[in-house]
């Protein structure tokens, strides 16, 4: 955590284990704790696949897509606090 701005690393759910509710709760139960230490909003990473999911819990693209120095390309978002 930097300052009042959080990050959430990597998160990912087994294909198995999609679609049935699991990172809806870790990402919520990260904002919960993110609230507690005063955090104002939480900034992500995404993988190109995973944009939908991020967006349907109300968070928002940032800018346009980026390349890391390893040549993974992610969407930069973000999602601003209650409180």
């Amino acid at each position: 955590m930097y300052g009042k701005s959080g990050k959430i690393g990597s998160l990912f759910i087994d294909e198995k284990h999609q679609k049935h509710g699991l990172g809806k709760r870790l990402v919520e139960l990260a904002e919960k704790q993110f609230i507690k230490s005063g955090i104002k909003n939480i900034k992500i990473r995404s993988s190109l696949h995973s944009v939908d999911f991020y967006e349907k819990i109300d968070y928002k693209k940032t800018t346009g897509k980026r390349r890391m120095l390893t040549g993974i390309i992610f969407q930069p978002m973000q999602k601003y606090l209650p409180g």
